[in-house]
């Protein structure tokens, strides 16, 4: 079982961090040298994804001309001697790219569901477009690609956060052998400390969930949470604790601690 193709949703308009957004996408801010994307496709290149999807809105277009530069042969000569320059296209070489617009505020789920079309019948990967890994890819979606290949199941990323954290993040319940038994989607206070990271891999059958709640709440925007309550009650779904670092770009006071990461990563040769 192999999983080829990741969904990217970056088409939030990100307005915890304007002004500093309102000109390019959060998933295009810079850590270091390299903007979140660009980890992102590093962590999918070692965890052997093939397709890229992102799902975004208009105002993505400094995206696409980013993850489109090893096309623009002017920019490949004329940085030809450039070692960064190299390392990215080198990057984008090793992927086919799929850029979707979602013109309705239909949440991730909505995100998701729209890449139907191009998933088709296979199983895949989910990573959140403001949710980076800095260093050691190996423990992002790679080792939740590797559990979901030995039992078939769908898994979430998970880790252990503080009680301060909770209301920020989708927070689940989980037994023995990390089955998910109950999720809720940013709560004020629940009965555990285990959260999902933004890294998911599924089994096909989840789309159709998705489609048909969107239909149902045409109105407003629909969380992943009611798809995995879904795999919930059919037994389903697993967990994979990730040892990795999973960074935030999506607010400022997260985006700071993720420089300070960068920064201190840089510091002792390991990013």
């Amino acid at each position: 079982m192999k999983i080829r193709k990741v969904i990217i949703p970056v088409a939030g308009n990100a307005t915890r961090m304007f002004p500093e957004t309102l000109g390019i996408s959060k998933t295009m801010l810079p850590i270091g040298k390299k903007p979140a994307i660009q980890y992102i496709l590093e962590e999918c290149r070692e965890a052997g994804i093939e397709e890229v999807i992102l799902v975004m809105n208009y105002g993505s277009q400094d995206l696409i001309k980013f993850l489109s530069l090893n096309k623009n042969k002017s920019i490949v000569n004329k940085y030809k001697d450039n070692a960064d320059v190299n390392e990215l296209i080198s990057l984008l070489n090793c992927f086919k790219f799929h850029f979707l617009f979602q013109q309705e505020r239909s949440g991730l789920a909505g995100a998701i569901a729209l890449a139907k079309n191009i998933i088709q019948h296979e199983d895949f990967a989910v990573i959140l477009g403001d949710n980076p890994i800095l260093t050691n890819y190996k423990n992002g979606i790679l080792n939740i690609i590797k559990r979901y290949r030995k039992t078939g199941f769908s898994y979430i990323g998970l880790k252990e956060i503080s009680d301060e954290e909770v209301s920020k993040y989708g927070m689940v319940t989980v037994k023995s052998g990390l089955k998910v038994i109950d999720i809720q989607e940013k709560p004020e206070k629940y009965n555990t400390n285990t959260a999902i990271m933004g890294r998911y891999v599924f089994t096909n059958n989840i789309l159709d969930v998705l489609v048909k709640q969107i239909e149902n709440y045409s109105d407003k925007e629909i969380n992943l949470t009611e798809g995995l309550k879904y795999l919930i009650t059919s037994n389903s779904l697993k967990g994979v604790v990730l040892l990795a670092d999973i960074m935030d770009v999506g607010n400022e006071e997260d985006y700071l601690n993720t420089i300070k990461k960068y920064i201190e990563l840089k510091e002792g040769n390991l990013c």
